[in-house]
């Protein structure tokens, strides 16, 4: 992907216009949504159920939107030259640990269970691991189903290359997506669960910057 891109002026333009747009786009959204709360904070009284209805599907529009262009920045982002040593070796322990953090409310909310084997340092730059698992695992506490979540996060190295696998008991995802899911914007339960579709796009994209594959086994 990295040397089509490359070779590929127009490519080159749709990923600066993506990214101009998704951080151009963010101010005016914060000012819609700020406007929006102001005008409930100061004639919520006065307005009936149609207005305020209103202003609620108004204030969850922009933040979705909002959602929306910070994953698609961070999309662009993974294929940057981020000048920084591609040999930093990065510890995926530690890169475990801060996506925990990260994921800590949906954690809470949920009761999940999250844990990990030891994990290996690996040469590469430090957001885009942080990216990689967080997406994963936040896609298993999301789709949890019935039962109360449990995410492992595990490693194993097979003939010199690590195999990093995140596993969980949730409601799974049916063969014929198992390709299309790392598309972007591909939602596989539309509004029904919260989400930008972008998500393993980006996991997609870590892993092609890095040389390596990601797939899904499910039932």
């Amino acid at each position: 992907l990295q040397h089509f891109v490359a070779e590929n002026p127009l490519l080159q333009d749709l990923e600066q216009f993506a990214y101009s747009a998704s951080h151009d786009l963010q101010e005016p959204l914060r000012v819609i949504t700020s406007y929006s709360q102001l005008l409930v904070k100061g004639y919520g009284g006065q307005l009936d159920d149609e207005a305020q209805l209103c202003v609620k599907f108004i204030t969850e529009s922009t933040q979705r939107m909002r959602d929306l262009l910070a994953d698609l920045l961070a999309y662009t982002q993974v294929s940057e030259d981020d000048g920084t040593d591609p040999t930093e070796l990065v510890d995926i322990n530690r890169i475990f640990l801060k996506a925990v953090d990260n994921l800590k409310a949906s954690i809470d909310e949920s009761q999940a269970v999250v844990t990990a084997d030891a994990l290996p340092t690996l040469p590469g730059y430090e957001p885009h691991f942080v990216q990689l698992l967080q997406n994963l695992m936040g896609n298993s506490i999301k789709y949890h189903g019935a039962r109360t979540p449990r995410v492992h996060v595990s490693a194993e190295k097979c003939n010199g290359v690590w195999r990093l696998a995140v596993a969980d008991n949730g409601i799974g995802i049916a063969p014929e997506y198992h390709q299309t899911i790392f598309g972007v914007f591909k939602r596989l339960h539309g509004k029904l669960i919260p989400g930008t579709g972008i998500g393993l796009a980006i996991c997609q994209r870590v892993v092609d910057r890095y040389g390596g594959r990601i797939w899904v086994d499910s039932e």
